[in-house]
């Protein structure tokens, strides 16, 4: 219904619905050295070809993860960008009159910190986490039973909905990943692992905060994620129930389509992805990672 369409190599078609993509349109889209991925949720399927922009980028991605100097610069750009977006919002959280100062100013010196191995700064971030987590300890009311991040499995509510939450925010990101032609299980700041998606846990790290965080923080004070209705126990395991999924699933989703300086944060994901391969590509000198202010900044 579209009628004829000039394709070109740099070009992004997005076909949704049921229909049937023809052996010559692949072969024509594996002339133009073209992708050509198909997506059903959160499962990508990827038509690679010999010769592909793909295979290139994968050895870009290889090259980059095996060098010690370029990984660390890439997963040093993560962290700093992780842990700014974590003091952004405990910042926010001061404003609003909660006594996270302590937190803030610890945050804000380990920002300062310089590492020169992944090692260090792997370290480095778990000190960053365990301060920004212990300032969230002084927001979460005493019913949800949070006194610190549990995980495999959550022991309490907060981690609980924050699981869920992030590995719905890794399948994002693995997707796009997979859409744009990268490996996600080859990463920088997480070491590939079994089959492990390193490297949307890597971006993941970038978004925690201003999309996660900051969509089921307002649910915690008013009770509308109740204790006592939207969770099940097993055991020492805490999980959401039926109704907490939907909860969470909708709130996250109001945030990844909030706008934020003319792009929704489900596009400055997607951003994210595009700046990665630009990076792999030789098209930009280093990886910036995304930062909340940063975006703010355009807007003020």
């Amino acid at each position: 219904r579209l009628g004829r369409r000039r394709v070109y190599p740099s070009s992004l078609l997005t076909l949704a619905g049921v229909g049937r993509i023809s052996s010559s349109a692949i072969d024509r889209v594996a002339e133009v050295g073209g992708l050509l991925s198909v997506r059903r949720g959160f499962r990508v399927v990827v038509i690679d070809h010999e010769g592909s922009v793909r295979g290139m980028l994968l050895r870009a991605q290889i090259a980059v993860s095996t060098s010690a100097e370029e990984g660390l610069k890439v997963a040093k750009s993560i962290v700093r960008a992780a842990s700014l977006n974590k003091l952004w919002l405990l910042e926010e959280l001061e404003l609003l009159g909660y006594e996270v100062g302590e937190e803030v100013e610890t945050i804000r010196e380990l920002v300062r910190m310089e590492v020169s191995s992944k090692d260090a700064l792997r370290r480095l971030e778990a000190r960053v986490a365990r301060s920004y987590f212990e300032g969230l300890r002084k927001v979460v009311p005493e019913k949800y039973g949070f006194e610190a991040r549990t995980r495999r499995p959550p022991r309490d509510c907060v981690s609980a909905a924050l699981s869920y939450a992030y590995v719905k925010l890794y399948g994002y990101l693995e997707c796009m990943l997979l859409s744009a032609g990268l490996d996600p299980r080859i990463g920088f700041l997480h070491e590939p692992f079994r089959k492990r998606a390193s490297l949307a846990l890597d971006l993941a790290e970038e978004f925690k905060q201003p999309v996660v965080d900051a969509a089921l923080l307002p649910l915690v004070p008013t009770e509308t994620l109740s204790p006592s209705r939207d969770f099940r126990r097993e055991g020492e395991a805490v999980y959401l129930g039926v109704r907490g999924r939907a909860l969470v699933d909708r709130a996250l989703r109001r945030r990844l389509d909030q706008q934020l300086a003319g792009k929704s944060f489900l596009e400055w994901m997607r951003h994210q992805v595009a700046r990665l391969v630009d990076y792999l590509e030789g098209r930009a000198e280093e990886y910036e990672a995304f930062t909340i202010r940063r975006c703010l900044a355009r807007v003020s």
